[in-house]
């Protein structure tokens, strides 16, 4: 055997003997995260020595990679071990605690488009407009025959105008609204 594989034995044993000593001292489960990281972490010892098996002579790897292989199971194995002993880690937070309020959740805000209408509209409110908001769905009355449409007018046609029954139909204008606002309040006066 030569010295790259004496040497990775001889290191794969002193992991061994180092972690089974200070698992013994671990008291607690930050303690156990903290010999967690260092032993069988990322970037901990057993990562290291796998990667030294790169170095090794190509006859001696298979025998050096069974004895990782085992010692990352007993490592495992051993932390497995000492987790159930020493109990859940405080870093998952406290318990959950059925008795207290719960917390409403965030649905959503204002399409892009509304919040610029409702910008616009406040600019108009602020210069003395008013804003007039009326039904979707809405009589023929107010739609057609208020706004003077004759009976034979082309946008009554049923490809033009959803109607919902003979004489209630979806909006097709704004217009509904300023007859239902001349109705219902008197003309402005200018002083």
């Amino acid at each position: 055997m030569d010295g790259e594989a004496g040497a990775l034995r001889e290191r794969i044993e002193s992991v061994r003997a180092s972690a089974r000593q200070e698992l013994q001292r671990v008291e607690d489960p930050s303690g156990l995260e903290t010999w967690r990281v260092r032993w069988v972490g990322r970037k901990g010892e057993l990562t290291t020595l796998f990667a030294g098996l790169g170095r090794v002579d190509g006859s001696a790897r298979p025998e050096l990679g069974r004895e990782l292989n085992a010692l990352k199971v007993e490592l495992q194995s051993a932390l497995d071990e000492a987790s159930r002993r020493l109990g859940p880690s405080d870093a998952a937070g406290p318990a959950l605690d059925p008795s207290l309020p719960g917390r409403r959740r965030w649905v959503g805000g204002a399409h892009i488009i509304s919040q610029t209408l409702d910008a616009m509209k406040t600019i108009f409110e602020g210069l003395g407009f008013s804003v007039a908001t009326g039904p979707e769905v809405e009589l023929e009355r107010y739609n057609f025959e208020s706004l003077n449409f004759p009976p034979d007018h082309p946008a009554r046609d049923l490809q033009d105008t959803f109607y919902v029954d003979d004489r209630v139909l979806l909006r097709t204008q704004t217009s509904p609204m300023q007859v239902r606002i001349m109705q219902s309040q008197a003309p402005p006066v200018r002083v």
